[in-house]
């Protein structure tokens, strides 16, 4: 671990960087979780779309945070109290973010999973109907054709 001070800067900037990608993500979720609920799939994959750019930064943060775990915070060097308590509170808002977002996206994946067993049900529904048309229609075409050779 470095001891120096840009060492921290950088953590801090990284921070503040992860809150403002976490942010906007947050407030994607939960739109998100509202147009699963009304099933428009159109509208639902242009959230995919905004979201994806935003994944992919999170995912470049995560990457350029990774060297900052191992680190004994207690050792890291800052410029003030302050600098440190602004990074911890940076770093408990993007927790908490998280914590929001993925219980977001839980809630909307049981509710397409929902909409998709359902949808499956009312399609096996039809199936079974038309299975059963077809068999009743079978029979009465083998009836029709039938040969009566009883004496009347």
């Amino acid at each position: 671990m470095r001891t120096d001070v840009e060492y921290t800067d950088n953590l801090a900037i990284l921070m503040e960087a992860k809150m403002a990608v976490l942010e906007p993500l947050s407030e994607l979720a939960k739109q998100q979780a509202t147009i699963t609920q009304t099933g428009d799939a159109e509208i639902l994959l242009s959230f995919l779309a905004r979201k994806q750019p935003l994944m992919d930064r999170l995912a470049e943060l995560q990457s350029e945070l990774a060297i900052y775990t191992h680190d004994d915070p207690a050792a890291r060097v800052w410029r003030s109290a302050e600098h440190r308590s602004a990074c911890r509170s940076a770093s408990e808002r993007c927790q908490n973010l998280l914590a929001e977002i993925v219980l977001l996206e839980k809630q909307s994946l049981d509710e397409m999973s929902q909409r998709r067993d359902a949808m499956a049900a009312q399609l096996q529904d039809g199936r079974d109907g038309n299975l059963a048309a077809q068999a009743y229609q079978a029979a009465g075409a083998l009836e029709a054709s039938s040969l009566d050779l009883s004496s009347g």
